[in-house]
């Protein structure tokens, strides 16, 4: 993430994104400034962060995608489709997303017992 106070606005951007922009800067910076060790050992070793949001419309991802590939390397970016009424309408995609949850819950424990980072 650019660390520097300016803020290019982009053609067609809304006054949405300007306020994303300056609250994740501020962010970053607190999160900077908490740490217990140096900025630059905090760039030797480079991190893979997943975040799930939601966005309102297409218009709003399209200037979401721009903005965060502008910003930092994205390994993937993926539009997620709503499964909340096949959720609710089908047992048997409630017990594949069950056995899914418990899976990602036994892969991410023995991730976190046997990655010594």
């Amino acid at each position: 993430m650019k660390t520097d106070n300016k803020l290019t606005i982009k053609p067609f951007s809304q006054s949405w994104w300007i306020e994303v922009a300056f609250k994740a800067e501020k962010l970053y910076q607190y999160d900077i400034a908490n740490y217990a060790y140096s900025r630059a050992d905090l760039y030797k070793t480079k991190k893979t962060v997943n975040v799930t949001i939601e966005l309102e419309n297409d218009e709003q991802v399209y200037f979401f995608e721009q903005f965060i590939r502008n910003e930092v390397k994205v390994k993937d970016f993926q539009i997620l489709p709503d499964t909340k009424e096949l959720y609710e309408n089908n047992s048997h995609f409630r017990k594949l997303t069950k056995s899914y949850y418990d899976a990602k819950k036994l892969r991410n424990d023995f991730i976190n017992d046997h990655n010594f980072e």
